[in-house]
């Protein structure tokens, strides 16, 4: 059994590596290896295994938004018809605005998976663009290019054509974990480790201050309420097992090229994998833990990969 719990950070820096629930419990593998040991470490990751994990995490989410879930695809016709419906003139390019909504407040999310409806979700929204209201279809993440040397570690010097660009990203405002932690973990063990976390840093260039990060509140949720469920819509990075799910409803994909965070291997690559992303939607019971660890993703055979996601109960109307 778990308790839900709503995370909620301030970053205090720019960040590279985007907040993926995988990476961020990678993280938090790290720092209990570092105050607790190995061997409390290797427990853990055995109970996860076995479908037992001591804690489960949701993608990091800008704060009061959550993603927008894609179910049911639309023919062009359709969607031609609802523009058409709302507007007289220039539905398509109306249309094309609606699209670009990529996150929804938790309101109209929790109307949408009780009784996902894309039709509804599409109508409504001309209808506001019609009555001239704002609809923030632009993130609060800001991209920005740094441009870097590369510096020879035995001259100290930078050589010729050693300039290269990284993408560097930062947020207005906060983002939230959504939680779910097995009844007998303590809480306040979990929050010693997302303080490790938020001191030494999140992701790529943690050593050089990105992805610096504050705890706001860490708080008991009560969950998202679905009445009469019949599918499951994930909100973090998803590896999935047999049996899972009964059929794809609407699904992204995404080709991860990780690495081994701990800076204690000569060779930090992984192997690239492709798992499902936040937001795709399974037609099936949302009982039971859903995902898996994935092995044999480095020589060391001790390592893994958390594909265990954070799922919402959803009901699909035929």
């Amino acid at each position: 059994m778990y308790k839900e719990y709503r995370l909620k950070i301030k970053p205090l820096s720019s960040y590279i590596t985007p907040w993926q629930s995988d990476t961020f419990i990678g993280h938090l593998f790290w720092a209990i290896k570092y105050i607790e040991g190995d061997d409390f470490l290797e427990q853990l990751i055995n109970e996860s295994k076995n479908f037992n994990p001591p804690f489960i995490f949701s993608d990091g989410l800008l704060e009061k938004f959550l993603p927008k879930p894609d179910y049911p695809f639309l023919k062009r016709t359709e969607l031609i018809k609802l523009g058409e419906k709302v507007f007289e003139k220039d539905s398509y390019t109306q249309l094309k605005k609606v699209k670009k909504i990529n996150t929804i407040c938790e309101d109209e999310f929790m109307e949408y998976i009780n009784g996902c409806n894309a039709k509804r979700f599409i109508e409504n929204n001309l209808n506001r663009l019609k009555n001239k209201e704002e609809i923030k279809v632009k993130s609060s993440i800001k991209a920005v290019n740094s441009t870097h040397n590369v510096i020879n570690r035995l001259t100290g010097t930078t050589t010729e054509n050693s300039l290269f660009t990284m993408v560097e990203y930062s947020i207005k405002g906060n983002l939230e974990f959504f939680i779910k932690l097995r009844k007998d973990f303590p809480i306040e063990k979990l929050e010693n480790y997302i303080n490790y976390v938020s001191l030494n840093g999140f992701g790529k260039k943690a050593s050089t201050g990105k992805g610096a990060f504050e705890i706001i509140s860490l708080e008991e949720f009560e969950g998202f309420s679905v009445k009469n469920p019949n599918a499951f819509m994930v909100l973090s990075n998803y590896i999935p097992k047999d049996g899972d799910y009964d059929e794809t409803l609407s699904v992204k994909t995404l080709t991860k090229y990780g690495k081994v965070g701990g800076n204690e291997e000569e060779l930090p690559f992984k192997k690239p994998f492709i798992c499902f992303e936040k937001g795709s939607i399974f037609k099936g019971s949302p009982e039971n833990i859903k995902g898996q660890l994935l092995e044999d993703l480095h020589y060391d055979k001790n390592i893994v990969q958390f594909g265990i996601p954070y799922i919402v109960e959803v009901r699909v109307d035929e």
